[in-house]
């Protein structure tokens, strides 16, 4: 198709028009913001560049071996050109973009999996619970080189998550590389995935909740779960809680600020977003009281928790609201802000950075546990649990602004699995379950000591 024919078919003032009929301003349509260059040599440059773009175009257009899809050339484009300012920004198609406000809803098509682009191969952040990568076991951190035996490391970001997703019904082979072991192929069939992020489960008296993702309706999903514990359980036996956020990948920000709320007293900072303009920080503070009254919580991360996941653990660590404990979290300390058009298209960029409220940059760092506790398989023994408690990776990321117990059947499906030579004896699979649940009793245990003492 003629170049101009389909410019003006979508109504778009091709970028050579716009040189020729003005000198030194530009102006992006779909926003209407004048934007000036800091001197007239490097806007000259720039407009020298968009001439050289259209250049590019027209010959490919005419010489090109086949003929040339326009549309899918200049959508390639601008996708690149966000995809070079860090791993986080690009463009959205029609399809994309629906996709993407179908996710924060907690519903949406797919294998169930948050990912980013790393060294020319997909980097799996984390899998969401149930999903179908979760149960195909697909784990955080894992690189995926192939689909469908086709490598990925000439496409983008954008084309990968095309192919993953699909008919709920139909299937894809993901080829696995995990550190230490031998490539491995996954066979996925695609499903519709309805994402619960909240579900509740009880060890020795210790209300586990699990957050699997931040979606629109998890602030109201959490505080429901705490209701409903209230009335199951008599308070004063219940000994604290478990908020476990292990690979959770994170979602909206006002989500995120909700559940922290959800954890502090009113007029506590959770975080604070700063932009381009340093001197311009927005401080976020809490505005309701502690939903759990001062019952002992402790916070399980890992490297699979990323962005909204480590906004609230900041936040409860900074305060002293919770023991934090695990692995380091993953490192996502960036705000990305989402544009659509008129089209149903649109644009998501990074717009600015968080902080903890110590004035901390999460960004490639990550949130340091309070205790390091790694995952690790052990022989169930009493008394040895009584006794026990005494994002950098990416090539263009964004620089750091700073330089025992018997378990309820109602836990997670695979915390348990039985020894195979000793059926007396249980292989307790998730070690850092059982060390969250010993340090929130030991925290009561503590501030019951404390009371008792302040009253005698």
């Amino acid at each position: 198709m003629n170049l101009i024919k389909l410019l003006k078919k979508h109504g778009i003032l091709f970028m050579i028009i716009v040189v020729s009929i003005i000198s030194l301003t530009w102006v992006i349509i779909a926003e209407k913001v004048e934007v000036k260059s800091s001197s007239e040599n490097e806007e000259e440059e720039v407009y020298q560049l968009i001439s050289k773009l259209a250049k590019v175009f027209k010959l490919a257009e005419l010489s090109y071996v086949e003929d040339i899809d326009a549309k899918k050339m200049l959508e390639s484009a601008i996708n690149g050109m966000l995809e070079s300012l860090d791993p986080h920004s690009g463009y959205l198609n029609y399809d994309e973009f629906k996709d993407i406000m179908e996710q924060t809803k907690g519903e949406f098509g797919g294998l169930g999996i948050q990912i980013t682009r790393e060294d020319k191969m997909i980097k799996v952040i984390s899998p969401i619970d149930d999903t179908p990568a979760f149960k195909a076991g697909i784990k955080a951190g894992d690189y995926i080189s192939h689909l469908d035996q086709v490598s990925v490391r000439d496409e983008t970001l954008t084309e990968s998550i095309k192919k993953m997703k699909g008919k709920p019904g139909t299937s894809i082979v993901l080829t696995i590389l995990r550190k230490g072991e031998k490539p491995q192929k996954i066979k996925i069939v695609r499903k519709i995935i309805k994402v619960k992020s909240v579900k509740v489960s009880y060890q020795d008296n210790v209300a586990v909740i699990r957050l699997s993702v931040f979606a629109d309706t998890t602030q109201k999903e959490l505080r429901d779960a705490i209701k409903n514990i209230e009335k199951v359980w008599d308070t004063k036996k219940l000994e604290g809680y478990v908020l476990d956020l292990r690979d959770n990948p994170g979602g909206t920000l006002k989500e995120a600020i909700s559940v922290s709320d959800t954890f502090l007293d009113r007029n506590l900072e959770i975080l604070s977003i700063r932009g381009r303009n340093e001197e311009e920080v927005d401080y976020i503070y809490s505005e309701t009281v502690d939903f759990l009254k001062d019952k002992p919580i402790v916070i399980l991360i890992n490297g699979g928790s990323a962005s909204a996941s480590e906004i609230v653990a900041g936040a409860l660590q900074h305060h002293n609201r919770a023991v934090v404990i695990g692995t380091k979290s993953f490192g996502k300390g960036s705000v990305q802000t989402v544009k659509s058009f008129k089209d149903g298209s649109g644009v998501k960029f990074t717009t600015a950075r968080y902080f903890t409220p110590a004035g901390k940059s999460i960004q490639a760092k990550g949130i340091v546990p309070d205790i390091y506790i790694p995952m690790a398989k052990l022989t169930y023994d009493q008394d040895h649990f009584d006794s026990l408690f005494s994002e950098s990776d990416f090539n263009n990321a964004l620089d750091n602004e700073d330089k025992k117990n018997e378990v309820d059947k109602t836990s997670r499906d695979d915390l348990f699995e039985e020894d195979e030579e000793d059926d007396s004896k249980k292989v307790v699979k998730d070690f850092q379950m059982n060390q969250a649940v010993v340090i929130v009793k030991s925290i009561g245990k503590i501030s019951r000591i404390s009371n008792d003492t302040e009253e005698k």
